[in-house]
């Protein structure tokens, strides 16, 4: 066998469906003389770990690809006409395709032999041409090319002429499959040759003899068997017969059997073996798989490479329809067919197994036989699951109440997480890092590891843990929030922070006057009243305490010249415990409610006489004396000197027009004494001097005025 290969297929995966040519292959049809010989092997020129898939677009009853890209004979080569032949390659790669023009050369190595008689124009071509049974012979040439192969005719000898031949070689024809044929062909030799009987060759093989009988006297040939194209689809006969000199003579009979279809289509399956693992598939029909969500996280994933095929006939003639056999909207398409019939099962959206998790495809595989015939397949997918979900929790936060004074282990709360996953990729464990509380791992179930009180602590929080448990893959987590509020017992009394309250009021206040407040605290944060207690009939008419906030009200006026204190007892209630009672001590403070009034001189009598007849500088008078029946006497006098002294006492300038003070001549110190203070004379010779006084009581910012006229009359 001669292949001449001149260039490599690697260099070229790079191309776009683009046509590329591919050095001729020559070779020898005697060198391929059964069929499914090995031709060539494209399969060599490609990397290893390359992924491709080799397609033979032309369609060839001499040729096919093998699924490992392998060029093999579909017959014998000997009887086919050397002529050159055009196929088309097809190289798919994931990212791009690339077809090939392959140019293969039948030509023999050695000349063929052709015996002719002197008289003889046509010869009988010997192989399967096209449109050509019989050659015309050159009227001078003796040899000549017919298709690649040189022919040379050989004249017969005289004594040739006498050697017995059978009038064709070889025979060729057509029958139907999975009939019976009686005396389909009769076997005739030349008319100068007489030959003694017919019978079938010692060089057919066995099944020869079991399916054809050749009559020996007639040279008839029936079918005892029918014949099925699906098991042999051509029938190679070898005929003997003897001269009279009991020479034998051969010829060939060849039949081609007549496919009709009787064979439903069938498919073979590739699955890509880095994703697809292969669950079952003892049955062909019946096709179970599983693949990883992972890998099919895309669109236009390649689930499975689907090649038909159909016994009844060649690739080349069948065309072959695949479909889904349901009506049932799929995530999957399927591309095809190519030109090895193969078809492409893909996916059209991401696959996810949380959403489904198995698929059911019922696939209908049809050719386009007369009748049509069909093949039904069922492929189940698995989505197998991976790690591709975190947990998550019921609840973001936990809102948790718990009573103080719990038991060491009392159930606080039960948190939940879901996983999406299975099995252990699904499988949820809970921690805690927090030493007031405790978690189940498995449960959730939270506990109280101590006592909790009210009065220490009132809420608090943490957070909770949920794992899941891959067996390959990273492991995911996920948090949640317990929030915690201690409720409290009525488990401690109201406290005063002191046992003795002193307040004071004015006497003369108004009704409802305001006096004090008490206030109590309650470490259980209770409601808090507060009354008298045990208040005496007294008591409970002039005071009162208001309930809501302690608060301490007179409810009438009190007189300090009556009463200058009072003391009462005040407790407080938060609706379980009472308080211990606290004492109030009230003080009624004085008012200065009482006018002053002289004593001296005298009250009723405004004038003083004293009996000298002079005074010297800075003698003292007398000392003029007030009466004030307050608790602390609030007051003060002041001599008057002139009359704008007197502002709001009208009533003393409406009495006295003319009046003119004297006072400029005497002099008043703080402790009400009174001097001669003259500074015109140094003496104070007798008469009558007019003196004005002015008290003055100041309380709580008011002052009132009190106004005492004398005269003072000094005679001898």
């Amino acid at each position: 066998m001669n292949i001449l290969l001149l260039i490599v297929l690697f260099p070229l995966i790079s191309s776009h469906n683009h046509l590329h040519s591919y050095p001729s292959i020559l070779i020898d049809p005697n060198d391929y003389p059964k069929s499914d010989l090995l031709i060539h092997n494209f399969q060599q020129r490609f990397h290893p770990t390359y992924s491709y898939r080799c397609l033979l677009q032309t369609q060839s009853k001499y040729f096919y690809l093998n699924s490992s890209c392998q060029l093999l004979t579909r017959q014998s080569l000997k009887q086919v006409c050397p002529l050159n032949y055009t196929l088309k390659l097809e190289i798919v790669f994931p990212q791009n395709t690339t077809v090939y023009q392959i140019f293969i050369q039948l030509k023999h190595k050695t000349p063929l032999e052709i015996p002719i008689k002197s008289d003889q124009t046509t010869i009988d071509v010997p192989f399967d041409c096209p449109n050509q049974e019989h050659l015309k012979i050159p009227s001078k040439d003796r040899e000549f090319y017919l298709g690649n192969a040189l022919v040379k005719l050989l004249e017969q000898t005289i004594e040739d002429k006498q050697i017995c031949q059978f009038e064709k070689n070889p025979y060729r024809m057509k029958l139907k499959e999975n009939e019976i044929y009686k005396n389909f062909l009769q076997i005739k030799t030349i008319s100068s040759c007489t030959p003694t009987n017919f019978l079938l060759a010692s060089s057919n093989s066995k099944r020869n003899f079991d399916y054809v009988a050749l009559d020996s006297s007639t040279g008839h040939l029936s079918l005892i068997r029918s014949l099925d194209y699906e098991t042999i689809t051509t029938w190679k006969l070898v005929i003997q017969a003897n001269d009279k000199s009991n020479i034998p003579f051969y010829t060939y009979v060849i039949i081609d059997v007549e496919d009709i279809n009787d064979c439903p289509p069938l498919l073979s399956w590739n699955f890509p073996l880095q994703t697809i693992q292969i669950l079952n598939d003892t049955d062909s029909f019946n096709i179970e798989i599983a693949i990883e969500e992972s890998k099919v996280e895309q669109t236009n994933v390649i689930i499975a490479n689907l090649i038909a095929s159909d016994l009844d006939a060649s690739i080349d003639s069948v065309k072959f329809e695949l479909k889904f056999n349901s009506s049932n909207s799929l995530p999957f398409e399927i591309h095809g067919p190519f030109a090895d019939a193969t078809f492409v099962l893909s996916t059209t959206t991401k696959l996810d197994r949380e959403i489904q998790e198995n698929y059911h495809l019922h696939l209908i595989l049809t050719d386009n036989g007369q009748p049509t015939l069909s093949s039904f397949y069922r492929l189940t997918i698995h989505i197998l699951d991976n790690n591709d979900n975190s947990p998550i929790f019921e609840q973001e936060i936990y809102h948790v109440d718990i009573q103080e004074n719990n038991l060491i282990n009392t159930t606080i709360v039960q948190v939940h997480a879901n996983d999406l996953d299975a099995q252990a990729n699904g499988r949820v464990t809970y921690e805690v890092q927090h030493p007031l509380v405790s978690i189940d791992r498995h449960t959730g179930i939270i506990r109280a590891n101590i006592q909790f009180d009210y009065e220490q602590i009132q809420n608090f929080s943490f957070q909770v843990t949920a794992k899941d448990h891959p067996i390959k893959d990273k492991q995911l987590t996920a948090m949640t929030t317990v929030a915690v509020r201690i409720i409290n017992q009525n488990d401690n009394p109201p406290l005063f922070p002191q046992s003795v309250y002193e307040f004071s009021i004015y006497e003369n206040n108004a009704p409802n006057s305001y006096i004090g407040q008490v206030t109590a605290t309650d470490a259980d944060n209770s409601t808090l009243t507060y009354s008298l207690d045990n208040p005496s009939e007294q008591i409970a008419t002039i005071f009162k305490v208001s309930s809501t906030d302690g608060k301490i009200y007179a409810l009438n006026p009190l007189d300090r010249e009556q009463m200058s204190h009072y003391t009462f007892n005040i407790i407080a209630f938060d609706g379980f415990h009472k308080s211990s009672k606290i004492q109030i001590n009230l003080n009624i403070l004085d008012l200065n409610d009482e006018i002053p009034q002289f004593t001296f001189p005298n009250a009723n009598n405004d004038t003083l006489i004293i009996d000298l007849s002079f005074w010297n500088i800075n003698d003292y008078i007398c000392q003029i004396e007030i009466q004030d029946h307050d608790q602390i006497p609030n007051h003060s006098l002041m001599l008057i000197y002139r009359l704008d002294q007197l502002k709001n006492f009208d009533y003393l300038t409406e009495h006295q027009q003319n009046i003119q003070f004297d006072s400029n001549k005497f002099y008043l110190d703080k402790q009400a004494h009174l001097f001669f203070n003259s500074t015109n004379t140094s003496k104070l010779n007798e008469g009558v001097y007019y003196l004005a006084f002015k008290v003055m009581i100041v309380l709580k910012k008011k002052r009132k005025c009190f106004i005492f006229f004398s005269r003072l009359d000094n005679r001898w």
